[in-house]
């Protein structure tokens, strides 16, 4: 996939003997990371599983089946099932007197004419599991580009550059900033923090300052209450925007 910032492929997976069972799947080699200045080393394929499991550790299935082999054609990384279709029109840009209701404002800024434009995304219940998920891995990458499907079939992809130990939250979906948590939320993110404590959720990937990060996020969400706000001192939203 040649628009791709590292090597990444798109594969079929195949069964025993070599079967073909017919299932895409995103093929992320460890070996063709571009290492960042923030993510040193090949870390952003195990990531990509971490964030999986975190996932459906919180039981909202935000992120597509994602698993770790080393028995790749280009060497070991992380094979994740492929998700058809476009990105998800749930962010969108609009002009001002556009924004009706079941919208939310994320940034104001000018079009290339010179017009105001508002971004903004959806106000719906897998919109705000996605940004509570985003704050607990500490995704740095919410790109609108990173979101695919629409309504409660919209997923999430990309999550390479998450779990730094130092606060790097960017994203598209500020629009939730500082509301209340939902009881479902906090249920969520109490049976996960439970299940971290007492090691039940595998997270290999990580190391001992990553999960500590992670723990410390869920505390303060829990403690908090609400959906995070920006802090300054970080970009709070991802360049490009898709």
């Amino acid at each position: 996939m040649a628009s791709a910032s590292n090597e990444v492929y798109q594969v079929l997976v195949s069964g025993p003997g070599g079967a073909a069972q017919g299932v895409r799947a995103v093929y992320k080699p460890a070996a063709g990371e571009r290492p960042l200045w923030d993510f040193p080393g090949a870390i952003l394929a195990r990531h990509e599983v971490a964030a999986y499991r975190v996932s459906e550790a919180l039981g909202w299935g935000l992120v597509p089946p994602t698993v770790w082999r080393d028995d790749l054609p280009a060497g070991p990384g992380v094979l994740q099932e492929w998700v058809d279709g476009e990105p998800s029109a749930e962010v969108a840009v609009l002009p001002p007197d556009q924004l009706t209701p079941g919208w939310l404002p994320v940034l104001r800024g000018e079009d290339e004419r010179g017009r105001e434009v508002l971004v903004a995304h959806r106000d719906t219940e897998r919109l705000a599991d996605i940004a509570v998920f985003d704050a607990t891995i500490n995704n740095s990458d919410r790109k609108a580009g990173h979101l695919l499907g629409s309504a409660e079939a919209t997923m999430g992809i990309d999550h390479g550059v998450a779990f730094h130990p130092e606060w790097k939250l960017r994203t598209v979906l500020w629009g939730f900033a500082g509301r209340p948590l939902s009881d479902r939320h906090v249920s969520g993110l109490r049976l996960f923090g439970q299940g971290l404590a007492a090691g039940e959720i595998e997270l290999d990937g990580l190391d001992s300052a990553a999960r500590t990060a992670l723990a410390d996020r869920v505390r303060d969400l829990l403690d908090t209450g609400a959906f995070p706000r920006p802090r300054p001192g970080w970009p709070v939203v991802p360049w490009p925007l898709w």
